[in-house]
């Protein structure tokens, strides 16, 4: 089991994987990054981080010290900078950082620069090395187009959203088990 099967289910994640989305020459790129690199772990471990880190600080820090801020409504204010926190560092590490040079670019980015030289020793054919070249640039323009979204690739949005979903599951979780060691928030959220 890959962990980006925790993303296939509800994003077209799993639709790229298998035939590359709308484009069939992508299905190399996203497997190399998706799959072969740590980069959906590592996204749902730091959104389960932030959740953790936010809930510390509500219940161990506001709950025990500030009595007129350990509503729920706080509460619902923090779920909700919880989630939108997730959702940028999400679709920001699943982008990364895109420059000219391979070694350092970040993120999706430097994936497709792996593949692309992978690919292009694995050829000799020029046709076929030219159509390599242009195959990821059309790759990565597709997650660099901040002027036009219509070409934007909505996959790290979807998987944002849901990142999101997992962050404020764990962060309503940790909630029941952290309110019982609090002053004043033994009643937060329920």
């Amino acid at each position: 089991m890959q962990f980006s099967d925790i993303y296939s289910w509800c994003t077209s994640l799993g639709d790229c994987l298998t035939n590359g989305g709308e484009n069939q020459d992508f299905t190399d790129y996203y497997t190399d990054y998706f799959n072969e690199t740590s980069v959906c772990s590592n996204i749902f471990w730091i959104g389960l981080g932030i959740a953790a880190v936010l809930a510390l600080i509500f219940y161990f820090g506001i709950c025990n010290f500030c009595f007129s801020l350990s509503k729920r409504w706080m509460w619902l204010c923090v779920l909700v900078i919880t989630f939108a926190a997730t959702l940028f560092t999400t679709m920001k590490m699943v982008c990364g950082t895109y420059t000219d040079d391979g070694e350092t670019s970040t993120g999706i980015f430097k994936s497709a620069y792996n593949t692309t030289d992978r690919k292009l020793d694995e050829s000799t054919d020029p046709d076929a090395r030219k159509e390599v070249n242009l195959i990821s640039k059309s790759f990565m323009e597709m997650f660099s187009s901040e002027d036009n979204s219509e070409t934007m690739s909505s996959l790290p949005l979807e998987l944002g959203l849901v990142n999101g979903g997992y962050a404020l599951l764990g962060f309503i979780i940790l909630s029941f088990v952290a309110k019982r060691f609090t002053k004043h928030g033994s009643s937060i959220p329920l």
